[in-house]
């Protein structure tokens, strides 16, 4: 198994987002150096996906939020694909785990399926940012998430609030 790495090119100029993103690297990367270290702790393992599964289904409501205030035309396709992340891979690698008792081997299966997804859906999530370039006010935009604070965009390095 490969160790997620973190890239620059993956931001998108929302800081909400990025340090979602960024959030969510960082408990897989926790998760994989219990595996790596073979002091996979059964209890620290369930608690590590627990969070990570959590936090994901959160950033996805928070990511789709964001779609909608800039009027993404590939929102649906984007959300389907959360979707299906949301209501059938995560619920059978949730299956998985809990029938064979967070054992190693699941827990390795759970890490491989968060490793695709990862690669793939950052690749995804940088089209939003291409759309939001392309069609926006380009260093200056703010958007009210529904939970209520405001997630900033930014652009060239500065942050306007």
């Amino acid at each position: 198994m490969k160790r997620f790495i973190w890239e620059n090119c993956y931001l998108l100029g929302v800081h909400s987002l990025d340090k979602a993103h960024q959030e969510i690297f960082t408990v897989a990367n926790r998760i994989y150096n219990l595996l790596s270290s073979g002091a996979c702790h059964h209890w620290t393992a369930k608690q590590g996906i627990l969070y990570l599964n959590a936090y994901v289904l959160k950033h996805f409501d928070d990511e789709e939020n964001y779609m909608l205030s800039i009027n993404y035309p590939d929102y649906e396709n984007h959300k389907a694909i959360h979707d299906e992340f949301r209501f059938i891979q995560l619920k059978s690698l949730e299956d998985d785990l809990i029938s064979n008792d967070y054992n190693i081997y699941s827990i390795k299966n759970f890490v491989e399926v968060i490793d695709h997804w990862i690669r793939y859906i950052m690749k995804d999530d940088k089209n939003i940012d291409n759309y939001f370039r392309a069609t926006q006010i380009p260093n200056c935009f703010e958007v009210k998430n529904h939970s209520g604070p405001m997630m900033s965009r930014y652009g060239s390095g500065a942050s306007w609030f």
